[in-house]
């Protein structure tokens, strides 16, 4: 056993535990078991519970944002034709998928016991601030290569895309009255389109 193996038992052993139990629910004698690792290395690794919370919690919702700048990046980067607004709404997940909801709940969760964690706290703005920067440099190679005349900020639609899935994660919560995907995308599409493609 490595201690990067480890590390990465422990980090996924938490998540499904935060999952599972919530953040209140999260025992690290649970975590450590659940690892195959002792309550000593976890420790070691995340110094407290904390630390443990704010590495997992901070650190699961910024990669899966990163996956999907990454695809849409790759995109843009590499397609030989012109790009187009549907190129990019295909890439965009659906906001009803179940892994899209779990990733929006977890960024819930993150963001509540944030107020009364401060580890949490500073890594949720640390990464908040890298995935405003991957943002922003996502729309400007968007409109470079479309030639946008834009005069929205990349910074202001960065934070209208936010409280667009800000809004989802509200929604969760009355399920009555969900988006469906084909809504979803005709307010995508309209938004890269105003925003992106103009």
């Amino acid at each position: 056993m490595t201690e990067v193996s480890a590390r990465d038992r422990i980090v996924q052993s938490a998540l499904d535990e935060i999952e599972k139990n919530g953040i209140v629910g999260l025992r690290v004698a649970d975590v450590a078991a659940s690892a195959g690792v002792s309550v000593p290395l976890i420790y070691k690794y995340f110094r407290d519970r904390d630390g443990l919370l704010a590495e997992v919690l901070a650190g699961s919702i910024a990669t899966f944002f990163m996956q999907d700048i990454q695809a849409m990046k790759n995109l843009i980067e590499t397609s030989a034709r012109s790009l187009q607004v549907s190129d990019l709404v295909a890439l965009m997940p659906s906001p009803n998928a179940s892994h899209r909801i779990r990733n929006r709940r977890l960024r819930a969760m993150a963001i509540a016991a944030s107020f009364d964690i401060p580890k949490l706290a500073d890594a949720l703005a640390k990464n908040q601030q890298l995935m405003n920067e991957a943002t922003q440099e996502l729309i400007e190679m968007a409109r470079k290569r479309t030639g946008s005349k834009s005069k929205v900020s990349a910074q202001a639609v960065t934070i209208l895309f936010q409280a667009l899935a800000f809004g989802l994660v509200i929604n969760d919560f009355e399920t009555r009255n969900t988006v469906s995907l084909a809504e979803y995308e005709v307010l995508v599409t309209e938004l890269f389109n105003l925003l992106i493609f103009k």
